[in-house]
């Protein structure tokens, strides 16, 4: 069994810096890591991952500044979980005409469809979550930083591509918030919501 929680990065700032994380994504950041750990194994956290975008990496800083960095493995970049090129090609004008009322998940599902989704999933976001569970072996808890509509999309193809499979609480994460991935064997699955609200022991 190998468990990763999958989350969004800290907010944006919307003021100076073009798709970088301000003083707010980075201090909320810092406090999940002084919480973070996994309340259904006590697994201390083993693995760090980050990807293409700058802000995933000024998340999984500020996170390690608040938890620590004693037994974290950090990895390089792992590629396929979202890049300015594809996300220009999925975050479309008519897509942010409806984020506003659907949030990011459900706008590019809606516009693009579910075969351009899967074809997103297949290509790119699966195989980038399979290649960080095979950084880790057995009994080991990692993280991510990625993005939204990236998260909900793999929580949408592990329902097989099912909305009325997916709970609603995964059709819509905030900054910090995500998917908790579990590996049996070969088999990932959804095991829960990655919040806000885990405690450290």
């Amino acid at each position: 069994m190998r468990k990763l929680g999958l989350r969004r990065h800290g907010d944006k700032d919307h003021n100076t810096l073009k798709n970088r994380i301000g003083d707010g994504g980075m201090d909320a950041a810092r406090k999940l890591g002084d919480r973070e750990y996994d309340n259904d194994t006590n697994l201390k956290l083993t693995h760090l991952f980050f990807h293409e975008e700058v802000r995933t990496v000024e998340t999984a800083l500020a996170f390690l500044s608040g938890y620590g960095t004693n037994g974290v493995k950090v990895h390089p970049a792992v590629p396929g979980m979202g890049n300015s090129t594809l996300f220009g090609e999925m975050i479309t004008d008519p897509v942010r005409a409806l984020v506003p009322e659907k949030g990011n998940f459900l706008a590019v599902l809606e516009v693009h469809g579910v075969e351009k989704v899967r074809a997103w999933c297949e290509g790119y976001f699966l195989p980038a979550v399979r290649r960080m569970f095979d950084a880790m072996d057995n009994n080991e808890w990692g993280i991510s930083f990625s993005h939204s509509p990236t998260v909900e999309m793999i929580a949408f193809a592990l329902a097989d591509y099912n909305i009325k499979a997916m709970p609603d609480e995964f059709k819509s994460f905030a900054s910090l918030e995500g998917v908790i991935l579990q590996m049996d064997d070969d088999n990932i699955t959804v095991v829960g919501k990655a919040t806000l609200l885990l405690k450290k022991e």
